[in-house]
């Protein structure tokens, strides 16, 4: 078994999709690829709807279809980068009014049209 520890970029969300882990950094408002083999980083876009100097945007991500969703941590919105297009939407979220933005911990496919989000503290 190969061991492999990523210490060159701090992150929270992350989706492993074949050879190649998709992150989110906590640090940086960005997308980033890691190919799992060759240990190559590519930084894929920032999040739109997030300024670059936005931090700990998303706690966790999934894939549902040839999406990725990041969910919030530190955010009002849900993060989505479409595999097929290369294109960033989001889906702005309620915020709570003590905290300003959206802490999720967990996200279920209820059917191809409705996601629904268990929101921290709810």
């Amino acid at each position: 078994m190969r061991i492999a520890i990523l210490n060159c970029l701090s992150f929270y969300a992350q989706v492993v999709l074949d050879k190649e882990l998709w992150i989110s950094s906590s640090r940086f408002n960005g997308l980033f690829r890691i190919n799992i083999e060759s240990n190559e980083i590519t930084f894929i876009g920032r999040f739109p709807q997030h300024s670059a100097g936005d931090t700990e945007l998303h706690l966790f991500a999934k894939k549902y279809g040839d999406k990725i969703y990041f969910f919030p941590k530190c955010s009002i919105s849900i993060d989505i980068y479409d595999l097929k297009t290369g294109k960033f939407t989001s889906v702005v979220c309620s915020a709570n009014r003590l905290n300003r933005y959206v802490t999720a911990i967990d996200a279920f496919l209820l059917d191809k049209d409705t996601l629904l989000i268990v929101p921290c503290y709810s």
